[in-house]
């Protein structure tokens, strides 16, 4: 084996001289300019970090921005959709939606689940044309065709009163508001169709006459109407859950006047829940719910201060507890509220004048809000 000289470098000897060597040449090394030596850096990290941001800008977009801004199909065209057998209400409305059928994917699915007829949506072909209503394009998903019939409108908060004359209206006579009260006055006559409305109070009808947009037929009677409206009310509240309720000791009746309740004092729908809480939190506590809106029931919007205190099953001044029945018909916003509130320590709410309330604790906080 041969020897190997060692090779040494200036650094190892320790003279002065070589340290001042080594300080000079590396002064000196500082001042070129090496850029030319050096190793490129590649571009493709960066390029591939832009493609990736562009492709989860793309992704995101798709997935949040509602796909609502198509153009709206024109009356005079029409336009095949495909619905398979299991699709859900969210991608049907994003079919029609892109389709131009409809303007908003959300609103449809708001309006099917309303209508609770998310389950009852058809699979098949259908040639649906511009210009139609929400509520036909969702009846053509019904029925596989248009709903015939002259439209009857009920608005959420409606009384068995207000709907009886919108319905003789509407009939042009044919069920007068006298006998759709009538009807709606005779629970039991319903309750071996309709379970649900067993022992409702005075055996109205008040608060199951669902609001939504009905059908009528040339040979429409009170009956047939007050039928629909209850098949409707099952069929819509069928996925609400009112187990929590049922546990602290609420039938679903006394849940459906807690939602009139609502339905009256709410405007927007996130202060529903809240607005329950209130309501099971001074009913918890015994306190008077004090609603204005069981008074208006009985005496109109101009109530005077001495009807507030007129005793009676709706006073909720001077007596504890809920009114004997619903003061008219909620919405199943309202309804999922009552069977489903908020849980708060809030006894006390005051209207804002814009829509929304001011909630609070005690009645110090409150009258605070009250100003």
């Amino acid at each position: 084996m041969g020897l190997h000289k060692k090779q040494v470098t200036y650094s190892e000897h320790p003279t002065y001289a070589a340290r001042v060597a080594h300080s000079r040449g590396e002064s000196q090394f500082k001042t070129y300019d090496t850029s030319y030596i050096r190793p490129k850096k590649s571009k493709w990290p960066t390029i591939l970090a832009i493609v990736l941001a562009v492709a989860v800008v793309a992704i995101l977009a798709f997935i949040f921005i509602p796909r609502d801004q198509a153009e709206l199909l024109p009356a005079d065209q029409q336009v095949e959709i495909v619905i398979e057998q299991g699709q859900d209400a969210r991608s049907i409305g994003d079919a029609l939606a892109e389709a131009g059928v409809i303007s908003s994917s959300s609103e449809f699915v708001q309006r099917v689940n309303t209508l609770g007829a998310a389950s009852s949506l058809r699979a098949g072909t259908f040639t649906i044309s511009g210009g139609l209503s929400l509520d036909d394009v969702i009846n053509v998903l019904l029925s596989g065709g248009l709903p015939t019939g002259t439209p009857l409108t009920i608005p959420e908060g409606y009384t068995v009163a207000q709907t009886a004359q919108t319905v003789e209206q509407v009939s042009g006579g044919k069920v007068t508001a006298a006998d759709f009260e009538a009807a709606a006055s005779n629970a039991e006559g319903y309750a071996e169709a309709f379970p649900f409305v067993q022992g409702a109070y005075d055996n109205s009808l008040e608060g199951f006459l669902y609001p939504a947009t009905y059908y009528l037929a040339d040979d429409v009677t009170a009956d047939s109407i007050v039928r629909m409206m209850l098949s409707q009310y099952r069929d819509a509240t069928a996925a609400v859950d009112f187990t929590s309720m049922n546990d602290a000791g609420y039938s679903n009746y006394q849940v459906l006047i807690v939602a009139s309740l609502i339905e009256k004092e709410a405007l927007l729908d996130e202060e529903r829940p809240v607005i329950a809480s209130v309501i099971y939190n001074r009913l918890r506590e015994v306190i008077e719910l004090q609603i204005d809106a069981t008074t208006a029931y009985l005496y109109g919007p101009d109530f005077t201060p001495e009807q507030l205190h007129e005793p009676g099953p709706y006073n909720t001044y001077d007596q504890y507890g809920l009114p004997a029945g619903p003061i008219c018909s909620p919405g199943l916003a309202s309804i999922q509220a009552a069977a489903n509130p908020e849980t708060t320590d809030y006894l006390f709410y005051i209207a804002n004048g814009d829509g929304s309330h001011s909630f609070s604790t005690t009645y110090e906080e409150h009258l605070n809000n009250i100003g």
